[in-house]
């Protein structure tokens, strides 16, 4: 796939043949089960009238994305993404009429949500449009006191945390109250307790990853506002993208403790936006500043799982800022 690494093509060849299956399993599950949709599709449609989605469906979820398996050319992979972004898109905008008519719908809301979201990511990567703009766009930091720099990150991460961890989630489930989508879930009290435990936790190992930017590379987490020198200390140690990975975590722990499914789903799809769309770019925005020390800590250190040997290891040679 032509202007895709190997790894992104992987990936997308993947999400392409889930998203075939899903299909699949949807339409048996519906022919077979009053249940599969009343939760997808709810009174909307009647029983005797979803079939007039079945074209359209079999078109955007099935044909596009086996045809996406064997493209090639960028051009042609492209177009096919754009449209199969927009099959599910109006698939999404149908499945929340479905909800607002009937909030039995929900489940279905969230699951075109999460395809739609992917969809999205998938589509855009290979558009050839930018992602980076403002504060989004590489640079180094103007200070390099590690004062100024810890203040700066504090206050960076105060804003995120605003708008990503709070304000999102506060209008989504108000959403949800508003259109009665908010549905009976009680865990046990533990539940409740582990996910704060570890909202805590993701939040303080993002903290640290923030201040070894700051003590260690000259700058800050913030991309226009990047670190002068390598920094493989504290969290980068065992995995290259801490505060992606943790703030991603808190997310969705937040859609535990607000029992929101679709904030649990919002906080998936930012992990797919990311490693579609920002992680190709900060890895190559890395690999032309740091050369082959990069090169070097990509191969020692995973993005997402760390290896074991990473886990035992007290230290790792100094190496390149490493990607959020």
């Amino acid at each position: 796939m032509d202007g895709l690494d190997r790894r992104e093509a992987t990936t997308l060849r993947v999400y392409s043949a889930v998203t075939v299956l899903a299909t699949a399993l949807w339409w048996a599950g519906l022919a077979a089960s009053d249940t599969v949709r009343r939760v997808t599709i709810g009174s909307a449609i009647g029983p005797d009238g979803f079939g007039v989605l079945l074209l359209a469906d079999v078109l955007s979820a099935g044909v596009l994305p086996v045809m996406v398996l064997f493209a090639r050319s960028k051009a042609l992979l492209s177009f096919l993404l754009a449209a199969h972004f927009g099959g599910q898109a109006y698939a999404w905008l149908v499945s929340i009429g479905c909800a607002v008519h009937d909030p039995a719908a929900y489940p279905g809301l969230v699951a075109m949500t999460l395809s739609a979201g992917a969809a999205f990511a998938f589509a855009l990567r290979t558009s050839g449009v930018s992602v980076l703009w403002g504060p989004f766009r590489f640079g180094t930091a103007a200070s390099s006191d590690p004062g100024t720099n810890w203040r700066r990150t504090v206050a960076q991460t105060a804003g995120m945390w605003a708008v990503f961890l709070v304000a999102v989630p506060g209008a989504v489930v108000v959403l949800e109250s508003v259109f009665r989508w908010r549905q009976p879930w009680s865990p046990a009290p533990a539940v409740d307790v582990l996910a704060g435990l570890a909202f805590i936790a993701a939040g303080a190992t993002g903290l640290w990853a923030g201040k070894r930017f700051c003590v260690d590379g000259d700058g800050t987490p913030l991309p226009s506002d990047g670190t002068r020198r390598l920094v493989v200390s504290g969290p980068y140690r065992y995995i290259r993208n801490p505060m992606a990975l943790f703030g991603i975590l808190q997310g969705v722990c937040i859609g535990v403790v607000l029992r929101s499914p679709l904030v649990v789903t919002y906080a998936v799809v930012g992990g797919v936006w990311w490693d579609v769309l920002a992680r190709p770019l900060e890895e190559r925005y890395l690999a032309d500043t740091f050369g082959d020390d990069y090169g070097e800590y990509r191969d020692r250190v995973r993005c997402w799982i760390p290896h074991l040997s990473a886990l035992r290891a007290r230290s790792l040679r100094e190496g390149p800022k490493c990607g959020r």
